[in-house]
C-alpha cells in the first residue's frame, strides 16, 4: 500500500477517490438517499432531501442538479430531463424544490446530483439513488360540448322532460384515471338556484 503524510494528509499519487485538496481532507459530496415527495398537484411535484453535511471552506459551495423522467409504466425507454434551475445549498437544512410543468396524473422518477464548486473548479459528486415513482394528481377536465337538448312532454305523468346529449370525453381529455359520473345542471327561467342531475357513464 501507499504511505501518506500523517501530518498533512498528502499522498504521493494524489488523494483517494472522493477526496480533494492539498491535504486530501475535503470530501466530494454524495447523496446516499433518494429525494422524497413533500407535496403534489396536477402539474407539479415538490421534492425534499437532506443536504450534504460535510465541512466547506469559504471559497466552496454546493449546487444540486435535479433530473426527472417518466416512469416506465408510461414509456419503455424514458429519458432523463434536467430541471431548469440548479439548487444552491445555503444552509444545512432540508432542501426543497418544486418541479413544474409535469403531465397530469402521471408517474415520475427523480434523482439528484451534487456539485462541489471550489473557486473556478467544479467537482461532480455521486448521484442519489432513483426515487420511487411519484404521481401527479388528477385535474378537472373541461366540460364536453352539448350536442342536443330536446324538450318533450310526458302526458301520462303530466311532466315536461328535457333530454341532453353530449359526446363522452376521450381518455386524453379526462386528465385522470376515469370519469365516474357526469353532473348535469339546469336552471328554470327566473330562478336563482341551479338544479343538479347526476348521470352515470351509461346514461
Amino acid at each position: 500500500g501507499e504511505y501518506c503524510n500523517i501530518e498533512n494528509g498528502t499522498c504521493p499519487s494524489g488523494c483517494a477517490d472522493g477526496y480533494l485538496g492539498k491535504s486530501c481532507q475535503t470530501q466530494i459530496p454524495f447523496l446516499a438517499d433518494a429525494p422524497v415527495i413533500q407535496s403534489k398537484s396536477p402539474t407539479a411535484i415538490t421534492l425534499r432531501w437532506d443536504p450534504w453535511k460535510g465541512e466547506l471552506d469559504s471559497n466552496m459551495h454546493i449546487e444540486y442538479k435535479v433530473e426527472y423522467r417518466l416512469h416506465q409504466h408510461h414509456t419503455m425507454n424514458p429519458t432523463w430531463e434536467e430541471w431548469n434551475t440548479r439548487v444552491r445549498q445555503k444552509i444545512q437544512n432540508i432542501i426543497v424544490v418544486r418541479i413544474e410543468n409535469l403531465r397530469i396524473s402521471t408517474h415520475y422518477n427523480f434523482r439528484v446530483t451534487p456539485y462541489l464548486y471550489v473557486g473556478d473548479k467544479i467537482y461532480e459528486g455521486a448521484m442519489s439513488p432513483v426515487s420511487s415513482p411519484y404521481k401527479t394528481t388528477c385535474a378537472a377536465p373541461e366540460p364536453p360540448d352539448i350536442e342536443q337538448v330536446e324538450a318533450m312532454v310526458d302526458e301520462d305523468r303530466h311532466k315536461a322532460l328535457l333530454t341532453v346529449r353530449w359526446t363522452m370525453l376521450s381518455e386524453s381529455e379526462v386528465n385522470c384515471d376515469s370519469i365516474k359520473v357526469y353532473r348535469v345542471q339546469y336552471q328554470e327561467r327566473g330562478a336563482a338556484a341551479w338544479e343538479t342531475v347526476l348521470a352515470s357513464l351509461n346514461t
